[in-house]
């Protein structure tokens, strides 16, 4: 409904006017933020899909494979925090779909990001 929409929007610029005042009273400013609490989402029904970095055009649906459409109302709540000008920016999409038993990690434990381990670069000297 119309009032539910204007709340969460109300509720979205809120949250983001209070992580920019905490962004800018930090010391490292915004490149200390590795991630943010966007909204609550729900998971499509797993159809055994796996994916691995799969660029597409965050504002664009229509760059995704059908298949990873269900994806993408989970997808359009964490482009609502971006300014528009990013939704013309590539993305990069990973979807592993499996079993995992209760208290086990599907990969490994902890927060992960994609990227590489510099100290692993500098000891191989590239």
């Amino acid at each position: 409904d119309l009032l539910g929409r204007i709340w969460r929007h109300v509720i979205l610029a809120w949250a983001h006017e209070l992580l920019e005042e905490r962004i800018s009273t930090q010391s490292g400013g915004a490149d200390d933020i590795a991630f943010a609490h966007v909204d609550n989402v729900s998971f499509p029904q797993p159809k055994g899909r796996n994916v691995n970095m799969m660029p597409f055009v965050l504002g664009d649906r229509t760059t995704l494979p059908e298949e990873l459409h269900d994806y993408w109302p989970m997808i359009a709540t964490c482009l609502e925090t971006l300014p528009d000008e990013e939704l013309l920016r590539v993305g990069y999409l990973t979807v592993h779909e499996s079993e995992v038993r209760a208290g086990a990690s599907q990969r490994r434990g902890g927060l992960h990001t994609e990227g590489f381990v510099r100290e692993a670069c500098d000891a191989s000297g590239g």
